[in-house]
Protein backbone atom coordinates (compact mmCIF):
# COMPACT_ATOMS: atom_id res chain seq x y z
CA UNK A 1 0.00 0.00 0.00
CA UNK A 2 1.18 3.29 -1.05
CA UNK A 3 1.43 6.64 1.15
CA UNK A 4 -1.35 7.91 -0.92
CA UNK A 5 -3.43 4.75 -0.70
CA UNK A 6 -3.13 4.96 3.32
CA UNK A 7 -4.09 8.41 3.86
CA UNK A 8 -6.94 7.83 1.32
CA UNK A 9 -7.90 4.37 3.43
CA UNK A 10 -7.59 6.40 6.90
CA UNK A 11 -9.79 9.20 5.82
CA UNK A 12 -12.12 7.06 4.38
CA UNK A 13 -11.81 5.13 7.85
CA UNK A 14 -12.10 8.16 9.88
CA UNK A 15 -14.81 9.23 7.64
CA UNK A 16 -17.05 6.69 8.19
CA UNK A 17 -16.26 6.64 12.07
CA UNK A 18 -17.79 9.80 12.22
CA UNK A 19 -20.41 9.21 10.19
CA UNK A 20 -24.35 8.53 11.45
CA UNK A 21 -23.74 4.87 10.12
CA UNK A 22 -20.45 4.67 11.86
CA UNK A 23 -21.61 5.81 15.15
CA UNK A 24 -24.56 3.76 14.89
CA UNK A 25 -21.95 0.82 14.28
CA UNK A 26 -20.56 1.83 17.58
CA UNK A 27 -23.85 1.48 19.27
CA UNK A 28 -24.30 -1.61 18.37
CA UNK A 29 -21.14 -2.44 19.75
CA UNK A 30 -22.35 -0.61 23.11
CA UNK A 31 -25.38 -2.46 22.97
CA UNK A 32 -23.53 -6.04 22.31
CA UNK A 33 -20.92 -4.90 25.31
CA UNK A 34 -24.11 -4.32 27.74
CA UNK A 35 -25.18 -7.84 27.34
CA UNK A 36 -21.70 -9.35 28.07
CA UNK A 37 -21.18 -7.22 31.31
CA UNK A 38 -24.59 -7.90 32.26
CA UNK A 39 -24.03 -11.60 32.21
CA UNK A 40 -20.86 -10.75 34.13
CA UNK A 41 -22.44 -8.82 36.66
CA UNK A 42 -25.77 -11.24 36.99
CA UNK A 43 -23.01 -14.50 37.03
CA UNK A 44 -21.35 -12.53 39.71
CA UNK A 45 -24.06 -11.77 42.43
CA UNK A 46 -27.26 -13.95 41.63
CA UNK A 47 -28.02 -17.27 42.67
CA UNK A 48 -28.10 -19.71 39.56
CA UNK A 49 -32.09 -20.08 39.60
CA UNK A 50 -32.48 -16.30 39.42
CA UNK A 51 -29.85 -15.65 37.05
CA UNK A 52 -31.88 -18.00 35.01
CA UNK A 53 -34.58 -15.99 34.83
CA UNK A 54 -32.67 -13.13 34.01
CA UNK A 55 -31.03 -14.93 31.11
CA UNK A 56 -34.92 -15.88 30.21
CA UNK A 57 -35.78 -12.13 30.44
CA UNK A 58 -32.70 -11.25 27.60
CA UNK A 59 -33.36 -14.58 25.91
CA UNK A 60 -36.83 -13.07 25.32
CA UNK A 61 -36.25 -9.85 24.35
CA UNK A 62 -33.39 -11.08 21.72
CA UNK A 63 -35.66 -13.34 20.26
CA UNK A 64 -39.20 -11.18 20.46
CA UNK A 65 -37.42 -8.69 17.69
CA UNK A 66 -37.82 -11.49 15.34
CA UNK A 67 -41.25 -13.41 16.81
CA UNK A 68 -43.48 -10.05 17.59
CA UNK A 69 -42.91 -7.73 14.47
CA UNK A 70 -43.91 -10.99 11.69
CA UNK A 71 -41.23 -9.54 9.06
CA UNK A 72 -43.81 -6.10 8.68
CA UNK A 73 -40.61 -4.24 9.73
CA UNK A 74 -38.78 -5.06 6.81
CA UNK A 75 -41.49 -5.30 4.52
CA UNK A 76 -41.88 -1.86 4.97
CA UNK A 77 -39.12 -0.53 4.13
CA UNK A 78 -39.80 -1.70 0.56
CA UNK A 79 -42.74 0.66 0.53
CA UNK A 80 -40.41 3.88 0.36
CA UNK A 81 -40.21 6.28 -2.66
CA UNK A 82 -36.35 6.16 -3.10
CA UNK A 83 -36.49 9.30 -4.22
CA UNK A 84 -38.40 11.61 -1.84
CA UNK A 85 -38.09 9.58 1.22
CA UNK A 86 -41.29 9.21 2.02
CA UNK A 87 -42.93 5.94 3.41
CA UNK A 88 -46.42 5.56 1.75
CA UNK A 89 -48.61 2.73 3.37
CA UNK A 90 -51.80 2.47 1.84
CA UNK A 91 -54.49 1.87 4.96
CA UNK A 92 -55.28 -1.52 3.85
CA UNK A 93 -51.60 -2.48 4.10
CA UNK A 94 -51.14 -0.77 7.28
CA UNK A 95 -54.02 -2.47 8.59
CA UNK A 96 -52.56 -5.50 7.69
CA UNK A 97 -49.49 -4.06 9.80
CA UNK A 98 -51.10 -3.36 13.18
CA UNK A 99 -53.36 -6.92 13.06
CA UNK A 100 -50.23 -9.00 11.90
CA UNK A 101 -47.98 -7.45 14.85
CA UNK A 102 -50.69 -7.68 17.59
CA UNK A 103 -51.71 -11.39 16.63
CA UNK A 104 -47.67 -11.47 16.63
CA UNK A 105 -46.81 -10.26 20.49
CA UNK A 106 -49.73 -12.19 21.68
CA UNK A 107 -48.98 -15.63 20.28
CA UNK A 108 -45.09 -14.87 20.41
CA UNK A 109 -45.92 -13.56 24.31
CA UNK A 110 -47.72 -17.03 25.16
CA UNK A 111 -45.08 -19.00 23.98
CA UNK A 112 -42.25 -17.46 25.44
CA UNK A 113 -44.25 -17.09 29.07
CA UNK A 114 -44.69 -20.96 28.75
CA UNK A 115 -41.60 -22.12 27.40
CA UNK A 116 -39.34 -19.67 30.18
CA UNK A 117 -41.56 -18.07 32.74
CA UNK A 118 -44.65 -19.65 33.24
CA UNK A 119 -47.05 -17.51 35.02
CA UNK A 120 -45.61 -14.10 33.90
CA UNK A 121 -47.77 -13.76 30.78
CA UNK A 122 -48.86 -9.83 31.16
CA UNK A 123 -45.60 -8.99 31.63
CA UNK A 124 -43.80 -10.69 28.84
CA UNK A 125 -46.62 -9.30 26.92
CA UNK A 126 -45.94 -5.83 27.89
CA UNK A 127 -42.47 -6.58 27.36
CA UNK A 128 -42.75 -7.82 24.16
CA UNK A 129 -44.92 -5.11 22.51
CA UNK A 130 -42.58 -2.79 23.79
CA UNK A 131 -39.95 -4.63 21.66
CA UNK A 132 -42.45 -4.04 19.22
CA UNK A 133 -42.68 -0.27 19.06
CA UNK A 134 -39.10 -0.18 19.41
CA UNK A 135 -38.55 -1.98 16.23
CA UNK A 136 -40.82 -0.53 14.03
CA UNK A 137 -39.91 2.95 15.32
CA UNK A 138 -35.90 1.65 14.31
CA UNK A 139 -37.29 0.47 10.70
CA UNK A 140 -39.10 3.73 9.70
CA UNK A 141 -36.26 5.82 11.34
CA UNK A 142 -33.53 3.65 9.07
CA UNK A 143 -36.00 4.26 6.20
CA UNK A 144 -35.52 8.38 6.33
CA UNK A 145 -31.60 7.47 6.72
CA UNK A 146 -31.74 8.38 10.48
CA UNK A 147 -29.15 5.84 11.70
CA UNK A 148 -27.97 6.65 15.00
CA UNK A 149 -31.53 7.13 16.52
CA UNK A 150 -32.69 3.80 14.29
CA UNK A 151 -29.87 2.04 16.40
CA UNK A 152 -30.69 3.54 19.55
CA UNK A 153 -34.57 2.67 19.51
CA UNK A 154 -32.86 -0.90 19.23
CA UNK A 155 -30.08 -0.92 21.92
CA UNK A 156 -32.56 0.51 24.26
CA UNK A 157 -33.90 -2.55 25.99
CA UNK A 158 -29.83 -4.15 26.51
CA UNK A 159 -28.63 -0.63 27.68
CA UNK A 160 -31.38 -0.46 30.23
CA UNK A 161 -30.95 -4.35 31.25
CA UNK A 162 -27.16 -3.72 31.77
CA UNK A 163 -28.29 -0.88 33.79
CA UNK A 164 -30.93 -2.74 35.52
CA UNK A 165 -28.87 -5.94 36.73
CA UNK A 166 -25.84 -2.99 37.68
CA UNK A 167 -28.93 -0.87 40.02
CA UNK A 168 -29.84 -4.09 41.33
CA UNK A 169 -26.40 -5.66 42.36
CA UNK A 170 -25.81 -2.20 43.86
CA UNK A 171 -28.90 -1.76 45.86
CA UNK A 172 -28.82 -5.60 46.82
CA UNK A 173 -32.39 -6.03 45.90
CA UNK A 174 -34.49 -9.24 43.83
CA UNK A 175 -34.25 -9.40 39.97
CA UNK A 176 -37.97 -10.68 39.67
CA UNK A 177 -38.91 -11.01 35.83
CA UNK A 178 -41.88 -8.69 36.33
CA UNK A 179 -39.18 -6.28 37.35
CA UNK A 180 -36.82 -6.55 34.81
CA UNK A 181 -39.56 -6.58 32.13
CA UNK A 182 -41.72 -3.53 33.38
CA UNK A 183 -37.75 -1.53 33.66
CA UNK A 184 -37.36 -2.62 29.94
CA UNK A 185 -41.01 -2.23 28.84
CA UNK A 186 -41.20 1.53 30.30
CA UNK A 187 -37.74 2.79 28.54
CA UNK A 188 -38.35 1.06 25.16
CA UNK A 189 -41.92 2.63 25.04
CA UNK A 190 -40.58 6.78 26.75
CA UNK A 191 -37.41 6.51 24.84
CA UNK A 192 -39.19 6.22 21.52
CA UNK A 193 -42.18 8.04 22.20
CA UNK A 194 -39.78 11.16 22.97
CA UNK A 195 -37.81 9.68 19.54
CA UNK A 196 -40.80 10.30 17.75
CA UNK A 197 -42.16 13.00 18.65
CA UNK A 198 -38.66 14.88 18.45
CA UNK A 199 -38.19 13.52 14.91
CA UNK A 200 -41.74 13.79 13.73
CA UNK A 201 -41.07 16.23 10.97
CA UNK A 202 -38.23 14.19 9.62
CA UNK A 203 -40.31 11.01 9.51
CA UNK A 204 -41.71 10.85 5.66
CA UNK A 205 -45.10 8.72 6.08
CA UNK A 206 -47.42 9.04 4.77
CA UNK A 207 -51.05 6.78 4.95
CA UNK A 208 -53.13 7.27 2.20
CA UNK A 209 -56.53 6.59 1.67
CA UNK A 210 -56.35 4.13 -1.73
CA UNK A 211 -53.80 2.08 -3.54
CA UNK A 212 -51.32 3.79 -5.45
CA UNK A 213 -51.07 3.37 -9.02
CA UNK A 214 -47.35 2.64 -8.92
CA UNK A 215 -46.05 -0.82 -10.44
CA UNK A 216 -43.35 -1.05 -6.96
CA UNK A 217 -46.92 -0.65 -4.72
CA UNK A 218 -47.52 -4.65 -3.71
CA UNK A 219 -50.83 -5.90 -3.29
CA UNK A 220 -51.82 -7.33 0.13
CA UNK A 221 -51.22 -10.60 -0.97
CA UNK A 222 -47.51 -9.98 -2.33
CA UNK A 223 -47.20 -7.74 0.81
CA UNK A 224 -48.34 -10.68 2.89
CA UNK A 225 -45.78 -12.99 1.06
CA UNK A 226 -43.14 -10.47 1.74
CA UNK A 227 -43.08 -10.52 5.44
CA UNK A 228 -43.73 -13.74 5.54
CA UNK A 229 -40.80 -14.60 3.87
CA UNK A 230 -38.83 -12.50 6.04
CA UNK A 231 -40.23 -14.13 9.35
CA UNK A 232 -39.06 -16.95 8.28
CA UNK A 233 -35.50 -15.42 7.79
CA UNK A 234 -35.76 -14.51 11.45
CA UNK A 235 -37.29 -17.11 13.39
CA UNK A 236 -34.89 -19.13 11.58
CA UNK A 237 -31.86 -17.53 12.89
CA UNK A 238 -33.45 -16.37 16.09
CA UNK A 239 -34.52 -20.26 16.42
CA UNK A 240 -30.65 -20.84 15.62
CA UNK A 241 -29.12 -18.15 17.71
CA UNK A 242 -30.72 -19.30 21.16
CA UNK A 243 -31.20 -23.36 20.45
CA UNK A 244 -29.09 -23.71 23.44
CA UNK A 245 -31.20 -22.03 25.67
CA UNK A 246 -34.35 -23.61 24.34
CA UNK A 247 -34.09 -26.94 24.74
CA UNK A 248 -31.83 -26.23 28.34
CA UNK A 249 -35.02 -24.56 29.90
CA UNK A 250 -37.43 -27.16 28.82
CA UNK A 251 -35.17 -30.37 29.78
CA UNK A 252 -33.04 -28.76 32.65
CA UNK A 253 -33.86 -25.91 33.69
CA UNK A 254 -33.48 -22.46 34.45
CA UNK A 255 -30.60 -23.05 36.26
CA UNK A 256 -28.25 -24.73 33.85
CA UNK A 257 -29.80 -22.62 30.83
CA UNK A 258 -28.45 -19.95 32.56
CA UNK A 259 -25.09 -21.42 32.66
CA UNK A 260 -25.65 -22.20 28.80
CA UNK A 261 -26.49 -18.53 28.04
CA UNK A 262 -23.42 -17.20 30.78
CA UNK A 263 -20.91 -18.90 28.43
CA UNK A 264 -22.36 -18.78 24.79
CA UNK A 265 -23.01 -14.82 25.36
CA UNK A 266 -19.41 -14.40 26.79
CA UNK A 267 -17.71 -16.93 23.74
CA UNK A 268 -20.06 -16.20 20.58
CA UNK A 269 -21.68 -12.62 21.45
CA UNK A 270 -18.93 -10.93 19.33
CA UNK A 271 -18.79 -13.58 16.77
CA UNK A 272 -22.52 -13.09 16.18
CA UNK A 273 -22.21 -9.03 16.29
CA UNK A 274 -19.33 -9.10 13.38
CA UNK A 275 -21.39 -11.86 11.28
CA UNK A 276 -24.84 -9.39 11.59
CA UNK A 277 -22.24 -6.46 10.24
CA UNK A 278 -20.62 -8.64 7.91
CA UNK A 279 -23.87 -9.48 6.25
CA UNK A 280 -25.08 -5.57 6.63
CA UNK A 281 -21.65 -4.41 4.33
CA UNK A 282 -21.40 -7.61 1.84
CA UNK A 283 -24.99 -7.86 0.56
CA UNK A 284 -25.10 -4.58 -1.39
CA UNK A 285 -21.40 -5.39 -2.56
CA UNK A 286 -22.35 -8.74 -3.94
CA UNK A 287 -25.87 -7.30 -5.56
CA UNK A 288 -23.42 -4.83 -7.82
CA UNK A 289 -20.80 -7.75 -8.71
CA UNK A 290 -21.01 -11.36 -7.45
CA UNK A 291 -18.62 -14.15 -9.14
CA UNK A 292 -17.28 -17.83 -7.83
CA UNK A 293 -14.13 -16.59 -7.88
CA UNK A 294 -15.26 -13.45 -5.39
CA UNK A 295 -17.10 -15.56 -3.30
CA UNK A 296 -14.36 -18.24 -3.26
CA UNK A 297 -11.87 -15.90 -2.25
CA UNK A 298 -14.05 -13.56 0.27
CA UNK A 299 -14.82 -17.47 2.02
CA UNK A 300 -11.03 -17.90 2.02
CA UNK A 301 -11.08 -14.91 3.88
CA UNK A 302 -13.91 -14.44 6.24
CA UNK A 303 -12.87 -18.20 7.57
CA UNK A 304 -9.16 -17.71 8.00
CA UNK A 305 -10.71 -14.46 10.23
CA UNK A 306 -13.18 -16.73 11.81
CA UNK A 307 -10.76 -19.78 12.60
CA UNK A 308 -7.90 -17.90 14.03
CA UNK A 309 -10.78 -15.55 16.51
CA UNK A 310 -12.11 -19.22 17.64
CA UNK A 311 -8.62 -20.21 18.28
CA UNK A 312 -7.67 -16.99 20.16
CA UNK A 313 -10.94 -17.23 22.33
CA UNK A 314 -9.93 -20.58 23.55
CA UNK A 315 -6.42 -19.61 24.43
CA UNK A 316 -7.81 -16.59 26.08
CA UNK A 317 -10.32 -18.77 28.16
CA UNK A 318 -7.73 -21.33 28.87
CA UNK A 319 -5.20 -19.09 30.41
CA UNK A 320 -8.22 -17.49 32.28
CA UNK A 321 -8.96 -21.07 33.59
CA UNK A 322 -5.17 -21.87 34.22
CA UNK A 323 -5.17 -18.44 36.01
CA UNK A 324 -7.14 -18.33 38.38
CA UNK A 325 -8.78 -15.00 37.01
CA UNK A 326 -12.56 -16.68 35.86
CA UNK A 327 -12.50 -18.49 39.41
CA UNK A 328 -12.05 -14.67 40.88
CA UNK A 329 -14.83 -13.45 38.60
CA UNK A 330 -17.15 -15.99 40.25
CA UNK A 331 -17.68 -17.13 36.40
CA UNK A 332 -15.74 -20.19 35.41
CA UNK A 333 -16.13 -21.40 31.78
CA UNK A 334 -15.19 -25.27 30.80
CA UNK A 335 -13.04 -25.17 28.10
CA UNK A 336 -14.85 -28.10 26.23
CA UNK A 337 -17.65 -25.92 25.99
CA UNK A 338 -15.94 -23.17 25.11
CA UNK A 339 -14.05 -24.46 22.32
CA UNK A 340 -18.09 -25.92 20.94
CA UNK A 341 -19.11 -22.34 21.43
CA UNK A 342 -15.84 -20.86 19.42
CA UNK A 343 -16.79 -23.75 16.91
CA UNK A 344 -20.70 -22.40 16.81
CA UNK A 345 -19.11 -18.18 16.07
CA UNK A 346 -16.72 -19.38 14.11
CA UNK A 347 -19.79 -21.08 11.74
CA UNK A 348 -21.92 -18.05 12.17
CA UNK A 349 -19.24 -15.39 10.57
CA UNK A 350 -18.66 -18.03 7.42
CA UNK A 351 -22.18 -18.77 7.21
CA UNK A 352 -22.98 -14.41 6.92
CA UNK A 353 -20.52 -14.50 3.63
CA UNK A 354 -22.74 -17.22 2.25
CA UNK A 355 -25.78 -15.36 3.47
CA UNK A 356 -25.04 -11.70 1.95
CA UNK A 357 -24.21 -13.87 -1.46
CA UNK A 358 -27.00 -16.03 -1.16
CA UNK A 359 -29.45 -12.76 -1.12
CA UNK A 360 -27.84 -10.79 -3.35
CA UNK A 361 -28.32 -14.17 -6.48
CA UNK A 362 -31.29 -16.20 -5.12
CA UNK A 363 -34.69 -16.23 -5.72
CA UNK A 364 -37.32 -15.81 -3.04
CA UNK A 365 -38.52 -19.62 -3.71
CA UNK A 366 -35.20 -20.68 -2.88
CA UNK A 367 -35.02 -18.55 0.37
CA UNK A 368 -38.24 -19.85 1.70
CA UNK A 369 -36.90 -23.39 1.26
CA UNK A 370 -33.78 -22.33 3.27
CA UNK A 371 -35.50 -21.32 6.04
CA UNK A 372 -38.04 -23.47 6.11
CA UNK A 373 -35.64 -26.83 5.83
CA UNK A 374 -33.66 -24.84 8.72
CA UNK A 375 -36.53 -24.77 10.84
CA UNK A 376 -37.71 -28.04 10.12
CA UNK A 377 -34.54 -29.52 11.17
CA UNK A 378 -34.23 -27.22 14.32
CA UNK A 379 -37.60 -28.47 15.38
CA UNK A 380 -37.09 -32.34 14.62
CA UNK A 381 -34.13 -31.33 16.54
CA UNK A 382 -35.80 -29.73 19.45
CA UNK A 383 -38.26 -32.48 19.59
CA UNK A 384 -35.75 -35.79 19.60
CA UNK A 385 -33.61 -33.60 21.74
CA UNK A 386 -36.68 -33.65 24.25
CA UNK A 387 -37.16 -37.02 24.86
CA UNK A 388 -34.00 -37.59 26.54
CA UNK A 389 -32.28 -35.89 29.37
CA UNK A 390 -29.14 -34.63 27.29
CA UNK A 391 -26.38 -33.39 29.03
CA UNK A 392 -25.27 -29.91 28.18
CA UNK A 393 -22.69 -30.62 26.00
CA UNK A 394 -25.04 -33.06 24.04
CA UNK A 395 -27.14 -29.75 23.91
CA UNK A 396 -24.76 -27.53 22.60
CA UNK A 397 -23.11 -29.69 20.02
CA UNK A 398 -26.24 -30.49 18.16
CA UNK A 399 -26.49 -26.50 18.53
CA UNK A 400 -23.19 -26.59 16.55
CA UNK A 401 -24.06 -29.34 14.00
CA UNK A 402 -27.42 -27.25 13.21
CA UNK A 403 -25.27 -24.05 11.88
CA UNK A 404 -22.66 -26.31 10.31
CA UNK A 405 -25.52 -27.83 8.46
CA UNK A 406 -26.72 -24.06 7.13
CA UNK A 407 -23.83 -23.01 6.63
CA UNK A 408 -23.51 -26.53 4.01
CA UNK A 409 -26.76 -25.59 2.54
CA UNK A 410 -25.90 -21.83 1.87
CA UNK A 411 -22.59 -22.67 0.22
CA UNK A 412 -24.47 -25.53 -1.93
CA UNK A 413 -27.33 -22.89 -2.55
CA UNK A 414 -24.48 -20.20 -3.62
CA UNK A 415 -22.69 -22.83 -6.04
CA UNK A 416 -25.88 -23.42 -8.45
CA UNK A 417 -27.51 -19.67 -7.91
CA UNK A 418 -24.22 -17.54 -9.05
CA UNK A 419 -24.15 -18.51 -12.61
CA UNK A 420 -28.25 -18.05 -12.81
CA UNK A 421 -28.87 -14.44 -12.93
CA UNK A 422 -32.02 -15.27 -14.43
CA UNK A 423 -33.06 -16.20 -10.41
CA UNK A 424 -32.44 -12.91 -9.11
CA UNK A 425 -35.57 -11.66 -9.90
CA UNK A 426 -37.62 -11.73 -6.38
CA UNK A 427 -34.35 -11.70 -4.26
CA UNK A 428 -34.95 -10.64 -0.53
CA UNK A 429 -32.21 -10.76 1.96
CA UNK A 430 -31.63 -13.92 3.95
CA UNK A 431 -30.63 -12.35 7.60
CA UNK A 432 -32.43 -10.05 8.50
CA UNK A 433 -31.11 -6.91 10.68
CA UNK A 434 -32.49 -7.74 14.51
CA UNK A 435 -30.15 -7.61 17.71
CA UNK A 436 -27.59 -7.50 17.65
Amino acid sequence: MTNGERQNFIKSTLAFALSSKGISVALTIAGAGAIVAAAFVGKKFYPPEEFGKLAGMITINQMATAFSCAGYNHSLLRLIDRKSKTLEVPVHLLWQVVLGNLIASIVSAAFFTSWFLPDNFPSILFLVISNQVAVMLSALLRANDLYFLSQLALQLWRLTTFAVVVAASVMSFSLTPMSVALAIGVVNIAISTLIAIRNYHSLHFIASSQQTSSEDQPTSVDFLTLSMGFFASMISMSLLRNFDRLVSARVLGLADMGNLFFIGTIVCYPFFLVSGQLTFFQLPRYRRLITHKLLAHDTKVWTSLALAGALVTILCIAVLNTTGVSEQLGAPIPLKLATIYAVIGAAAVIYSNYSAAFGAVASAAKVWRANLLTIILITISVASISLIKPSITTIITTMAALWLFRTAIFHWECHHCIHKPQEMDGRISTTAKSEA
